[in-house]
């Protein structure tokens, strides 16, 4: 398996490396999973977590995941494989850094999403009921820069 002999130490590394956070709760169980995975990464051979250790469960360990993540040791206790669960654990974390639900600290691509929006965007926010009113259906922007905007028609709502 390539994760054990080689991905797994870079991406070990990262997690000393870079801080991920989510604005919304609903994600935090992906953000557990990292600290756990962080946690037990010299842990050596170890194929299951430690009976008792609390291992966080997230949306990724579902479907095809959840038969290869649970197994059944050889006193009969269902257990969570280690590298398994640190495989979902990443491959969640790729899903939910794509969609911004997860952000990295001082990251400029996967930053947090509330910079995204320009720092003025609530003093022009009331100015895009002014765009769309000269939008286009087919994506053409009609503005005559050197003519009054009528204000009567800045109440129409955007598309949406």
């Amino acid at each position: 398996m390539s994760y054990t002999n080689h991905y797994r130490r870079g991406l070990i590394k990262l997690l000393d490396v870079l801080e991920f956070r989510s604005s919304n709760q609903s994600h935090r169980p992906v953000i557990e999973a990292l600290v756990l995975v962080a946690r037990y990464a010299n842990a050596g051979n170890t194929t299951y977590y430690p009976l008792g250790e609390t291992v966080p469960v997230h949306k990724a360990m579902g479907g095809d995941w959840a038969e290869v993540v649970h197994r059944t040791d050889k006193r009969g206790l269902r257990r969570v494989v280690r590298m398994v669960y640190e495989v979902v654990a990443f491959q969640a974390l790729r899903d939910q850094l794509k969609c911004k639900e997860v952000w990295v600290v001082g990251a400029d691509k996967w930053r947090d999403p509330d910079e995204d929006l320009p720092r003025d965007f609530e003093a022009r926010r009331g100015l895009t009921p002014l765009f769309w009113s000269h939008v286009r259906p087919y994506g053409e922007v009609n503005l005559d820069m050197c003519a009054h905007l009528d204000l009567a028609v800045a109440a129409v709502p955007g598309p949406g």
